[in-house]
């Protein structure tokens, strides 16, 4: 019997009852690191075989999820390859972004969430297909929706999260240059939970505590001076 799905009826389908007749397999055997491939590959030439090459924007692969609603099949998530930027036409530019999209709840149609260009920017949020910075990551939102958050589960005084930079040194060596720690001085069960935060400096070949914000709003210098900024 030939499925459709959501208006697709693909010449090749897999259907079946349990894990064993409704999955696909490939593998390759050898003494050797080459894997197995699953290939897409597009052009715009209208003939099979043509080789027309493509233009920006263009999807060169598809992969997608769907569900049954009830009535027919609805598109949950997909990931596609999209052409980013315009292909010399010769046999060595291929400029490409990878594109992650979910429908949200209510709705039946996929949104973009995640990309990654060709130049390895990742964008992440409601506004991920507009580069508004050139910054190698971007999170955006429409909303209010918190941007980014850190969590550690340990429940106990003294947990720390650190957000550490590092750069590379004339010995090509990556070596971590400053640090932000967040610490959980002192746990409790209610909402009441105090922390600090630290910052660290590189000062000749180690991490040198330059300044704190500590639980009681005080702001604490490397010299210990304690200079109230509204605290008890």
């Amino acid at each position: 019997t030939s499925l459709n799905v959501s208006g697709f009826q693909p010449n090749i389908q897999v259907a079946g009852t349990d894990a064993d007749s409704s999955a696909i397999m490939t593998g390759r055997f050898g003494d050797n690191a080459s894997a197995p491939f699953f290939i897409f590959h597009k052009s715009r030439n209208a003939s099979i075989n043509g080789n027309t090459v493509v233009a920006d924007d263009d999807i060169l692969g598809r992969i997608a999820f769907y569900g049954a609603d009830g009535t027919d099949y609805e598109e949950a998530a997909h990931i596609q390859c999209q052409v980013d930027g315009t292909p010399n036409d010769d046999a060595t530019d291929m400029p490409g972004r990878l594109v992650f999209a979910t429908t949200a709840d209510g709705d039946h149609d996929a949104t973009e969430r995640v990309r990654i260009d060709s130049s390895g920017r990742v964008r992440i949020g409601s506004q991920s297909g507009s580069n508004r910075t050139s910054h190698r990551l971007q999170v955006s939102s429409d909303g209010s929706d918190s941007l980014l958050s850190l969590q550690n589960f340990s429940n106990s005084d003294g947990s720390e999260m650190d957000i550490a930079f590092y750069a590379l040194n004339t010995n090509n060596a990556s070596v971590k240059f400053a640090q932000i720690v967040a610490r959980a001085d002192e746990t409790q069960a209610n909402s009441s939970q105090q922390g600090s935060l630290k910052f660290s400096v590189n000062i000749g070949a180690s991490l040198t505590d330059v300044a704190k914000f500590n639980t009681n709003g005080h702001f604490v210098p490397a010299s210990n001076d304690t200079y109230d900024l509204g605290g008890t």
